[in-house]
């Protein structure tokens, strides 16, 4: 038999498994801002404010989807936190600063042309 929202809540679940979805949110910032900064390594300056911006958007975008995730099944689940993936990864590369004039965008849109 399943145990409703209350008894879950009563247990501990419901924060044992926010936790989990926050912790692995913030592994993802992690991997995006390690990546980009691996591939787009001029940031300058920038860094020291575009970095804990991006981390605090994104977090409140995974705090959102573990709010909205919150009833609904499995398969939607999944939808909704590809979607939070793909929305932190394009906060990521639109707030990511560059030393030099173009952006990280162009440039990535420049790589994707050369290698088609």
């Amino acid at each position: 038999m399943q145990d409703s929202l209350e008894d879950k809540y009563i247990k501990g679940e419901l924060e044992m498994n926010y936790i989990k979805q926050l912790l692995i949110a913030v592994c993802l910032n992690v991997i995006i801002l390690w990546g980009l900064t691996a591939f787009f390594p001029y940031t300058g300056l920038g860094r020291i404010i575009a970095f804990p911006l991006i981390f605090v958007i994104n977090m409140i975008i995974a705090t959102m989807g573990c709010i909205v995730t919150r009833f609904l099944n499995v398969v939607h689940k999944g939808l909704v936190w590809a979607i939070i993936v793909v929305l932190s990864i394009i906060v990521a590369i639109w707030l990511f600063p560059q030393d030099s004039g173009i952006s990280v965008i162009v440039k990535i849109i420049d790589w994707i042309k050369g290698n088609l």
